[in-house]
């Protein structure tokens, strides 16, 4: 029996890291590309006029007209609550990648792990499992390790 693939839209204003996802997911028979855009001013349309499982969002994609960080991801979850999330990402701050998690983001990559880990992260997200990279699963585990205890002796 053949499934049906996931639609995914990339988000991400660096045309490399575009095309470079964009080839890793040509290799990916279980998913397919719908469009790519380079900011949040492109995106919105394109959630509009096309069908998307999973959107793959970079985190920092300055100048789009609806915003980007947690204010795009907000918006996101506002206006296309089912929609898939995952968040490509430079960012290392620990703290920061967990508040993206609790908005309801499924998947995290950082751009420093190897970028094969999109197809599964997409697989994975489109099913309702969350799926974090090696690096951000260390940066998350490690910011929750040097947290502050909250128990008094």
């Amino acid at each position: 029996m053949k499934t049906t693939p996931v639609r995914v839209i990339i988000a991400d204003d660096h045309p490399v890291i575009r095309f470079g996802l964009a080839h890793v997911l040509d290799d990916a028979p279980d998913v397919h590309l719908m469009c790519a855009v380079n900011d949040s001013t492109d995106l919105i349309p394109a959630l509009r006029s096309h069908a998307c499982d999973v959107l793959v969002t970079d985190y920092y994609m300055p100048k789009g007209r609806f915003g980007d960080g947690m204010m795009l991801i907000a918006y996101l979850r506002k206006h296309w609550p089912s929609l898939g999330l995952i968040v490509y990402t430079i960012l290392n701050d620990g703290e920061q990648l967990d508040a993206i998690r609790r908005l309801g983001v499924r998947g995290i990559i950082s751009k420093k792990d190897d970028p094969q880990h999109l197809p599964t992260a997409i697989l994975a997200v489109q099913r309702g499992e969350e799926y974090l990279s090696p690096e951000v699963e260390s940066l998350i585990r490690t910011e929750h390790l040097n947290a502050p205890s909250t128990h008094q002796a």
